[in-house]
């Protein structure tokens, strides 16, 4: 699903990808759309959401729709959310995956969320990355906290990227999860939490669970826990959570009160006696595998939550498994976060990026990997490859001569033959080619141009006709750019610039925030003293 109304957009079209719907109906009674499977489908650029579950608001609705499976889908860059449920009951939202939600009007930018008190959601091993918010509730109405919503086995990491400075009760954007209204009873469990600009935050009334989760690598002076109202703390209960801030103290905003080290919120709070603060000592984030390591002080250090005994009475199912599927626990105790400590697990996809491919011509690429031990298997764990091409399970080889344009996100997994897993979401942009004016088809660099077209990395010089001027030097204020989308993809666009980043640059200017961002990231130090020369030229 791609492309449909305009994604970037201030107002609400809805355009959405998947609504299993009951909107519009005056009544329900005699109604029921159940037992719904979405399964291994790609979302992006809709100015809705990906997947939308929505019964409406009519007598009976919530009951009416029920028994909704979302199941390894990939959502990415659309105007709202990648996957949100307004009423119904018992769905599960699980081993998706959401990326590049960003604001846009009243949009916040989420990878998953909820609101109209559905009861029996489950969000379960699901990951979001690259979100203004990992998780959200939005309410806007009373709730009902005998009405329930489950947050267990998630990945929530790296919300850095083009975050917007607005804020919500005087909190910023780029929280993990972010629980804003509605009386209804939450349990956020044996998630993971790394690189974000906030960890867990609770805003309005609610009672909630939170354990069993492992928070860390934050921005700095970033908060790891916030529950900043008195009538909130007094029905949340924390215990055996892993915070730790790599650079300091882990800070908390409890019941009014800003809190720096876990010792001060455990005095304050009365809470968190079995919490930890120590090295989760990751795998490797930086390429997305946030297994734990041996010497991790999340290792044993937790035990088994009730959302799992609850799915099992409710479904007949026994979902004690971490994100890769692994029984918990797999030693003598449950470890903290979304992954267990798994002995043997040397396994990683090394593979970061895949090319672009042009429409209608042939296209390969091999996925790799370092450590575990053969044989290995390939698979395509949620989303999809492009349309004409497939994967080679035993090689990892991806080839074909795809026929259908859109950027393909999926899940990339490999097994080995001790049965250790790894995964890495990865992408795949199928590009029409596009006449370019001043660069005909013979031209040496004519391929190497498309794909820069293709990638969102350049835009050209002029679109009516489209020119590329091959010759012609551009600006270091056009390289800022340039750099950034080559790094980040397309679709990124820098946060809003609010201090000067050079003495000659500017916020108002239109290129203040890409080099405010080209600076922050530690690929410009600028030209002399403290100028950055925007104007200077360099070659294309």
């Amino acid at each position: 699903f791609a492309e449909l109304g305009d994604w970037t957009t201030e107002v609400d079209e809805d355009f959405h990808g998947v609504t299993p719907s009951l909107w519009g109906r005056t009544g329900t009674a005699g109604t029921e759309s159940a037992r719904i499977w979405v399964l291994h489908n790609t979302c992006y650029h809709l100015s809705g959401n990906c997947v939308q579950v929505n019964a409406g608001g009519g007598d009976g609705a919530l009951e009416a729709l029920h028994h909704v499976y979302i199941g390894a889908n990939t959502a990415h860059h659309n105007r709202q959310a990648g996957f949100w449920c307004k009423q119904a009951t018992d769905v599960v939202f699980s081993e998706n995956v959401a990326f590049g939600g960003k604001e846009h009007g009243a949009q916040p930018g989420d990878g998953f969320g909820y609101q109209y008190n559905p009861n029996r959601l489950w969000f379960l091993f699901n990951e979001a990355f690259d979100n203004n918010f990992g998780f959200r509730q939005s309410d806007t109405t009373g709730g009902d906290p005998s009405h329930t919503a489950y947050f267990v086995g998630n990945v929530v990491h790296d919300n850095v990227h083009g975050l917007s400075e607005a804020t919500h009760w005087g909190s910023p954007t780029g929280w993990a999860f972010s629980l804003w209204q509605g009386n209804q009873s939450r349990a956020i469990v044996d998630n993971t939490v790394w690189n974000t600009r906030g960890g867990i935050e609770l805003v309005f009334a609610g009672p909630t669970t939170i354990a069993g989760n492992l928070v860390s690598g934050l921005w700095g002076g970033a908060e790891q826990l916030r529950v900043d109202r008195a009538d909130t703390a007094a029905v949340t209960s924390v215990d055996e959570d892993l915070f730790h801030d790599t650079g300091g103290s882990p800070l908390f905003r409890w019941s009014g009160t800003t809190l720096d080290g876990l010792a001060a919120f455990q005095a304050a709070s009365g809470q968190c006696a079995a919490c930890v603060d120590g090295d989760p000592d990751l795998d490797d984030p930086s390429a997305g595998d946030f297994h734990i390591g041996a010497g991790s002080a999340a290792r044993d250090a937790s035990s088994e939550h009730g959302p799992y005994a609850t799915f099992e009475a409710l479904y007949g199912l026994d979902i004690r498994r971490d994100r890769d599927g692994v029984a918990r626990p797999q030693e003598g105790a449950w470890d903290m976060g979304a992954l267990e400590h798994r002995p043997t697990h040397t396994l990683r996809v090394t593979t970061g990026r895949l090319p672009a491919a042009l429409l209608g011509e042939p296209w390969s690429a091999t996925l790799e990997s370092s450590g575990g031990s053969a044989p290995v298997a390939w698979s395509v764990a949620a989303g999809r490859l492009p349309f004409g091409v497939q994967l080679d399970e035993a090689s990892g080889e991806i080839a074909g001569t795809p026929f259908v344009e859109g950027r393909y996100a999926f899940l990339s997994r490999i097994a080995d033959g001790a049965d250790d897993l790894a995964q890495r979401t990865l992408s795949i942009r199928v590009c029409r080619t596009r006449p370019v004016a001043d660069v005909p088809e013979g031209h040496w660099a004519a391929r190497y141009i498309q794909f820069l077209l293709c990638m969102g990395v350049s835009d050209g010089c002029s679109t009516d006709p489209l020119r590329y001027c091959p010759y012609d030097p551009a600006t270091r204020a056009q390289m800022a750019k340039f750099l950034l989308r080559a790094r980040w993809g397309g679709e990124f666009n820098p946060p809003p610039c609010s201090a000067p980043p050079f003495d000659d640059v500017e916020c108002w200017r239109w290129f203040g925030p890409w080099v405010a961002e080209l600076k922050a990231e530690g690929i410009t130090t600028g030209c002399h003293g403290a100028d950055y020369c925007p104007f200077a030229p360099v070659t294309r």
